[in-house]
């Protein structure tokens, strides 16, 4: 009796062993198959998704999928978590699934060159969206103009503002996109009387951390800041949350994405705009770029997805 234990307890611990393996390979949660009679011969892209918590890339992915199946192609799609090394972890795997192509959402600026360029060695083309990569070779991007992004939020401020300091809420150092808004709202503002850019905080990707950098931020005492631009709309969300608990009526508030919860926000009149992105538009986008690129077309380096300032009518 006790050896039938003893082996009940190994079988046991042997089968949890291999599940907690499995969930962290993060081997994809489903696949997309394209329209039948409208197949590419079974070809197969790779989609490493940011974050598909993200409302902003819930959408993107959306647009991604439904333009590949109405193109005929597979898809096998995977949730990075906004975790580097685990995206490094799903683009590894998806090699090995022998994929076509590869699009990337890259979670980080320079830690996801080296699996990049493996894919360079296998002959396996890469596409990224919304956020570029510093090394490996990319064929082509397909994104926003950021520093534009940018400038627009840094003209609302000059003309929303009459005088006092903006600052940034952005998602992590380590994405270009960040840099480049930074740029852009920076210019805007340079030469505007009375309006001055004062410093940036990390604020994170979702609204917990949001909602506890921005009460940091009201709780320090001489606050000094008139205007926030967030580098997504749930950093927006986030920093609306607090406003109401503090009762906070005094600074505008530019969020960036283009999510239906920040454009109803907007419509609401809590936040002067969001500076949308058209993420449906944009994985549509990407996905007609590795269709033109498997079939041997020429693609441009840089895509760019229209930018639209939604402010309330």
């Amino acid at each position: 009796m006790k050896r039938k234990l003893i082996q009940f307890i190994s079988i046991l611990f042997v089968l949890l062993f291999f599940c907690a393996c499995s969930k962290d390979s993060g081997e994809p949660s489903a696949t997309v198959k394209g329209d039948e009679g409208n197949s590419l011969d079974s070809v197969t892209i790779g989609f490493s998704v940011a974050s598909y918590d993200d409302p902003f890339y819930a959408k993107l992915r959306e647009g991604a999928e439904s333009r590949a199946r109405e193109l005929g192609l597979g898809m096998i799609p995977m949730d990075a978590m906004n975790e580097w090394e685990k995206q490094i972890k799903d683009i590894e795997y998806l090699l090995q699934q022998d994929v076509d192509i590869l699009i990337i959402i890259p979670t980080h600026t320079r830690e996801l060159a080296s699996v990049i360029e493996k894919a360079n060695e296998a002959n396996i083309p890469v596409i990224t969206l919304d956020h570029k990569v510093d090394g490996g070779e990319v064929v082509a991007h397909v994104g926003s103009d950021q520093v534009a992004g940018g400038k627009m939020a840094g003209k609302l401020f000059s003309e929303h503002i009459e005088a006092g300091k903006v600052i940034e809420l952005t998602e992590s150092p380590f994405l270009s996109t960040n840099r480049e808004r930074s740029q852009g709202l920076m210019e805007a503002i340079d030469h505007v009387r009375d309006v001055f850019y004062a410093f940036s905080e990390t604020a994170g990707f979702d609204r917990t951390n949001s909602i506890e950098v921005t009460k940091k931020l009201l709780d320090a005492p001489g606050r000094i800041f008139r205007g926030i631009l967030a580098h997504s709309d749930e950093i927006a969300l986030g920093a609306l949350e607090v406003f109401a608990e503090y009762g906070i009526e005094d600074i505008t508030l530019i969020g960036f994405g283009g999510t239906d919860e920040a454009i109803q926000a907007v419509k609401d009149g809590r936040m002067l705009a969001t500076i949308s992105q058209n993420p449906e538009l944009m994985g549509a986008m990407g996905v007609e770029t590795a269709h033109k690129v498997l079939i041997g077309e020429n693609v441009e380096e840089f895509i760019p997805v229209e930018l639209e300032v939604i402010m309330k009518e």
